[in-house]
């Protein structure tokens, strides 16, 4: 691919800086790291190499989840069980996490009233035709 080389004076081509301290072909285009190939997922059969992925694993989600409520400025709540039973939960405000979870909840209850109510009218519409 030929490079366009801006000529503003007519001076001679003797002046000139020779082209070789720039790169001749183009650099290559690095690919997004989602888009590389991932092996097939399957349950990692060593306890302690199990328990060594959870922890880097866990520890990656938090700082996303973090990263994700600084950039965006969301409420996040994580809760997450390790394999041996035990809690870790991480809250990105001065919230907390049952407040957040609060939220969550009266949202769901809601979404099912409404649900239930359209089912009703529903019945209603189909008993009077």
């Amino acid at each position: 691919m030929d490079r366009d080389v801006d000529r503003d004076s007519e001076d001679s081509d003797d002046d000139a800086a020779p082209e070789s301290s720039s790169p001749a072909t183009p650099l290559p285009v690095p690919t997004p790291a989602c888009a590389r190939a991932r092996g097939e997922l399957r349950r990692i059969e060593d306890r302690t190499s199990r328990q060594v992925r959870f922890s880097k694993r866990r520890s990656g989600l938090f700082k996303k989840a973090d990263e994700l409520s600084v950039l965006c400025d969301a409420e996040v709540a994580l809760v997450v069980f390790s394999p041996a039973g035990r809690l870790y939960e991480y809250n990105s405000s001065s919230t907390s996490i049952e407040k957040i979870f609060g939220r969550y909840w009266d949202l769901l209850d809601r979404t099912i009233d409404l649900n239930i109510e359209a089912r009703d009218s529903q019945v209603d519409w189909n008993i009077q035709v």
